[in-house]
């Protein structure tokens, strides 16, 4: 029997438009997690490094800022990671909510913050 193979989250599942010529994709450095494709990030005001958003963070991470393009484990050491950072259409339904979020109001205001940067889930 062959092995069983379980593909991860793929812009895919989440990404329905970016702008040609990878005008929405901006590579930035990821830290503290191992983020599958699709996760909603924040930057940390201090280093300027993404991270997962968190709403109950005071760093910085607490804004939605851009949504990683593909999965990167960042848990041990920070990693180069690409995002869709501006001009885009992404399924809500298919992002990552960090486990801070925990009502659909957070959720709401992190879909609103993306907004601002031109990035519209629906």
């Amino acid at each position: 029997m062959p092995p069983v193979l379980t593909e991860g989250k793929t812009p895919g599942d989440w990404l329905m438009y970016e702008a040609p010529s990878h005008y929405s994709r901006e590579s930035e450095i990821i830290t503290g997690g191992n983020y599958e494709s699709g996760t909603v990030l924040g930057r940390i005001t201090a280093d300027k490094k993404l991270t997962v958003c968190d709403p109950g963070a005071s760093d910085g991470s607490e804004v939605a800022v851009s949504v990683l393009h593909t999965g990167v484990d960042a848990s041990t050491t920070d990693a180069p990671g690409l995002t869709i950072a501006r001009h885009a259409q992404v399924s809500r339904m298919g992002l990552t909510f960090g486990a801070g979020f925990t009502t659909t109001a957070q959720r709401d205001a992190a879909v609103e913050q993306l907004k601002s940067k031109g990035i519209v889930a629906i």
